[in-house]
């Protein structure tokens, strides 16, 4: 009897963690690839014969008032980016008591005075997150990203997801640039070599834009929208963070989405799904 009981038991707790009653197939995820790689490779034999039965050139003439226009505002950016970006220090983590996020004071000696009281050129994150993705399945999603001297640094990510039987993995290896800092904002781009494993075998880039924002203790903000370039299909990408932070650690969730698009940026299929996960800023 109580074998029978313990059978029973497995039994149900196998039931539970079904791929097929989560909805997850990572075959049916490489189908969807192969399928929106051939959807490119129509629309490129479409687009070469356009171009053939279209041959033509035409010339645009130059507005000097709006290059003068376009050449000022570039410089005005400039003046921001360099006042913003080169003279940013950092404190040991986001709402310690000294701050966080320092802009340079007008004062001899700005950069001593904010060593001495442990500012730095540089901060880090480590992220590690449990992440479900509705269609492909559960897994799991490390990230590492800083500034290793006040405005750039790098940007690595790995994962590994499976429905049960197939597995998905990766890593992405980069660096990020930051346009803007502050405590209530910062925004910054990101370039990666893009690499694919397990049922997949593919390799691009992925890059985009993260914004970050500490707005109000103990609250962290993060979002980044990005876009993997892969031959013969891109996919579009964004997650959303909400978080708390205590002290080194914050504990957050959010969710992310996929988009793969063919190569005329048409959506062919999306994955979507929650995530959870704990961060430490060193």
């Amino acid at each position: 009897m109580k074998k029978l009981r313990t059978s029973i038991l497995a039994l149900l707790c196998l039931s539970l963690f079904d791929p097929a009653e989560i909805h997850a197939d990572l075959s049916d995820f490489k189908d969807d690839v192969e399928d929106t790689k051939e959807q490119s490779e129509e629309e490129r034999r479409d687009e070469k014969d356009d171009e053939i039965q279209n041959s033509g050139s035409y010339e645009d003439g130059e507005d000097g008032e709006g290059s003068i226009v376009a050449r000022i505002v570039l410089e005005i950016l400039q003046f921001i980016w360099v006042v913003n970006n080169t003279t940013t220090t950092y404190g040991a983590y986001p709402y310690s008591p000294s701050g966080y996020i320092k802009w340079a004071e007008p004062v001899p000696g700005w950069e001593e005075h904010y060593r001495t009281n442990g500012y730095r050129d540089q901060w880090f994150a480590l992220d590690a997150q449990g992440v479900y993705l509705e269609n492909l399945g559960f897994g799991s999603w490390l990230t590492f990203r800083g500034h290793l001297y006040r405005f750039f640094g790098p940007y690595f990510d790995t994962w590994t997801i499976t429905d049960g039987s197939d597995v998905f993995y990766g890593y992405r290896l980069g660096g990020s640039f930051s346009l803007f800092q502050s405590d209530p904002f910062s925004l910054s781009v990101f370039l990666q070599y893009d690499a694919w494993r397990g049922i997949l075998n593919e390799d691009g880039l992925h890059f985009g834009g993260e914004i970050r924002s500490f707005p109000a203790r103990p609250i962290g903000i993060q979002y980044r929208a990005g876009i993997q370039i892969f031959d013969g299909f891109n996919v579009i990408e964004s997650d959303a963070q909400l978080g708390l932070i205590f002290e080194r650690i914050e504990v957050f969730g959010g969710y992310r989405w996929w988009g793969i698009t063919n190569s005329a940026g048409e959506l062919t299929v999306s994955y979507a799904g929650p995530m959870a996960g704990i961060r430490l800023h060193f």
